[in-house]
């Protein structure tokens, strides 16, 4: 359920999340229930293959910790150093979690990382 007029944008969300229905607070009673018998009927899809698909995006453990210091404020040369890895594996690293979650900038990495924070970083 949304509390704001924005629903979210599809294309962003994981695949297993992409067939989702999104109410609005606002949605009169009718459109609550055209969009709860949409749910119903896609919910005799096999989610399972959704989900198959998001094993791709998982982040694997120097992925993770590469992503933590970056959201720290780290440079990627430093996290290097504090990881005990060469600065091109850091590099390497931060290329490959924007490959996997498709983004092409630094400035889509950070706001990729404040959307999904929670989700992506090991809690301190």
């Amino acid at each position: 359920i949304s509390i704001g007029q924005n629903l979210p944008i599809v294309e962003n969300l994981f695949p297993c999340l992409q067939g989702s229905v999104f109410i609005r607070r606002t949605d009169s009673v009718e459109q609550v229930r055209h969009k709860v018998s949409q749910a119903w009927t896609m919910s005799n899809e096999k989610k399972e293959e959704k989900c198959r698909s998001c094993r791709r995006l998982l982040l694997t453990a120097g992925e993770k910790r590469v992503i933590y210091y970056l959201d720290k404020g780290f440079s990627v040369s430093q996290i290097g150093s504090i990881l005990g890895i060469g600065m091109k594996m850091a590099s390497q690293r931060k290329r490959e979690v924007m490959r996997k979650y498709n983004l092409h900038s630094d400035v889509e990495l950070w706001n990729f990382l404040n959307k999904w924070r929670e989700y992506l970083i090991p809690s301190e």
